[in-house]
């Protein structure tokens, strides 16, 4: 009979000339004793080093109790699984890059964005960028360059405080976003792009009334036509210090070289010789703080920071020191 903790160990007759079998409760599995003198302790430990042992079970011989593959050979499996894996996914962030920083809203040349005037401006390439120009006096002009999400008809609710203040708006869409034409396949199509743009507002406009106003995504190819060009000024609203330092933050473990789009305020507000205002919410969700006032520190005397309390990422395009700073520098030009 066996106990709840014992196991019943009887030695039958003998299984051959060599000794009796040890079995583990009667008519269970059984081994042969090679030794009528052996240690059942030693055998045992034999056994769970791995161990061949002679084991009958129904006429079938065992290999022992080890475990069938050693760990090094699951371990090299499991990377080369991740290592698989991580060259899978470095492979869709750069062929999909653009789906997960451009998110526009497409519309058909037949939409109507209202009684706003609209214009076609050709690039390089041919392509077609679509524009809203608000006139309102023709003293300057704000080329206002939205984030990554919407078109033209969500610049115009995120521009609305800007309407009486004697400068001209002229909101352009992205390729590929709105009614413009194309899609976006490389930084180029943005900074070269936008170059065109500005090159169009030179021919009515002189660059010192000209005011550049970037948010979110739109700081970037601001701050770029900052540096090679001679604009007014140049507000820029939640920017951030370079899309590399934004693919940091959330893609860390793939290298920078995957990403097609740097868009460098950094580098490129170094170059700038226009007054920088950066208006940054302390709760932005997004692009932090920190960032805002990384670029300040590039030259304190000719970049300002305007720290917005409480205020978050989509808060800040919305928030009344957006006009106060654009009143102030139409006022002081």
């Amino acid at each position: 009979m066996l106990r709840s903790n014992q196991i019943d160990l009887t030695t039958y007759g003998p299984a051959s000339s060599g000794g009796g079998a040890v079995c583990i409760g009667p008519g269970a599995s059984c081994f042969r004793q090679r030794d009528r003198g052996e240690s059942l302790s030693a055998r045992n430990s034999f056994l769970l080093k791995g161990g061949r042992s002679d084991l009958v079970t129904g006429g079938n011989s065992l290999q022992g109790f080890g475990v069938t593959l050693p760990m090094k050979k699951w371990l090299k499996r499991i990377g080369i699984f991740l290592a698989a894996l991580y060259l899978v996914l470095a492979v869709v962030i750069y062929v999909k890059q653009e789906v997960l920083i451009f998110h526009p809203r497409p519309r058909a040349e037949s939409h109507s964005y209202g009684k706003y005037p609209e214009v076609w401006i050709k690039t390089e390439d041919g392509t077609r960028l679509h524009a809203l120009h608000l006139k309102n006096g023709g003293k300057g002009v704000i080329l206002y360059l939205h984030g990554n999400v919407g078109d033209n008809g969500r610049s115009l609710y995120q521009t609305n405080s800007l309407r009486d203040l004697g400068y001209d708006l002229f909101l352009v869409d992205y390729r590929g976003f709105g009614k413009s034409e194309g899609t976006l396949e490389e930084e180029a199509d943005m900074t070269e792009d936008l170059q065109a743009v500005y090159d169009y507002l030179k021919a009515e406009f002189s660059e010192d009334r000209i005011i550049l106003a970037g948010y979110s995504l739109g700081s970037g190819p601001a701050s770029y036509l900052a540096a090679n060009n001679q604009p007014g000024a140049v507000v820029l609203v939640a920017p951030y210090t370079s899309l590399t330092d934004m693919k940091n933050r959330f893609f860390w473990i793939f290298p920078d070289f995957l990403l097609k789009y740097e868009l460098d305020n950094r580098t490129n507000l170094a170059r700038a010789n226009a007054p920088v205002y950066i208006l940054h919410g302390t709760n932005d969700e997004l692009i932090p703080l920190a960032m805002g006032q990384e670029l300040e520190a590039l030259d304190p005397e000719r970049i300002k920071l305007v720290e917005m309390s409480g205020v978050g990422h989509r808060g800040a395009i919305l928030n009344t020191m957006f006009r106060a700073v654009v009143e102030r520098l139409i006022v002081g030009s």
